[in-house]
């Protein structure tokens, strides 16, 4: 055995050491998650998305429908109510014939003003992270960003994990996992957090997406936690000079193989 001597801890404050170190695991925050990120951006002053003058301030907790749309976006549910101040419902030019919501779509077929803006990576906490658009140094009085966040977590054959979700944001953010919503914070505000929701998955491999959208000059964050430290894997999102490489290789390879075959 080992004797301590001329230690500067008295001995009962030693003893307490593996309880105190206990309690520092036990309090430890939850792990960050890493998701792939889809950039896009508005003109700021397009449709729903505000000059700052006359802005209409409030939250609603019921925006979007139970599950996304045809096209993976979220649906706009006509019925929704304010939980605060007062929340337009989104403008004619980003809604497509099946009430999808278009902040994320630059193919927009009622002409609205979306332009992809590359992609990458984006870790999140309870901290809230900068939204600002990619390139304009931390300002949004010219374009206003919107983005897709994408990640997968595994639950382990033979098990179930109970999740609980929380989202802040400002603006909107809207959490599904396997297409069914657990999150929704739509509105104009500042950066405000909803109650939690708790949900049990199975086994199998489950995708996380985060739908968000700034939508006024002022300020833009998003944070993110879940319970359980799922080990969010980001799904890698292809660029689209990737693609047009990868399909001209595709084009190469089959004219290889003709040649050879003949």
């Amino acid at each position: 055995m080992t004797t301590i001597k001329n230690s500067r801890f008295p001995t009962s404050t030693l003893a307490s050491l593996p309880l105190f170190l206990g309690l520092l695991s036990f309090a430890a925050p939850a792990v960050a998650d890493t998701f792939s990120i889809q950039y896009f951006e508005v003109p700021t002053g397009s449709a729903d998305f505000y000059n700052g003058v006359n802005v209409p301030l409030g939250v609603s907790t019921d925006y979007v429908s139970q599950t996304l749309g045809a096209d993976g976006l979220p649906v706009f549910n006509p019925g929704f109510t304010a939980s605060s101040g007062k929340v337009n419902a989104p403008n004619s030019i980003y809604q497509n014939a099946s009430h999808e919501v278009l902040y994320w779509s630059p193919s927009n077929p009622n002409g609205g003003h979306v332009i992809a803006d590359g992609t990458g990576t984006i870790t999140l906490s309870s901290t809230p992270v900068s939204m600002f658009a990619p390139g304009t140094g931390g300002n949004d009085s010219t374009f206003e960003e919107t983005a897709i966040l994408t990640g997968d977590f595994t639950v382990p054959q033979g098990d179930t994990d109970t999740v609980t979700f929380d989202v802040g944001a400002d603006d909107s953010a809207f959490v599904y996992v396997d297409g069914n919503l657990v999150e929704s914070l739509a509105g104009i505000h500042a950066d405000v957090s909803i109650p939690s929701n708790t949900v049990t998955y199975g086994p199998g491999t489950h995708q996380i997406e985060i739908f968000y959208a700034d939508r006024d000059p002022t300020n833009a964050s998003l944070s993110f936690t879940d319970s359980a430290n799922l080990s969010i894997t980001p799904k890698p999102v292809p660029e689209p000079r990737s693609i047009i490489l990868f399909g001209t290789g595709l084009v190469f390879l089959a004219a290889m193989l003709r040649s050879y075959a003949r």
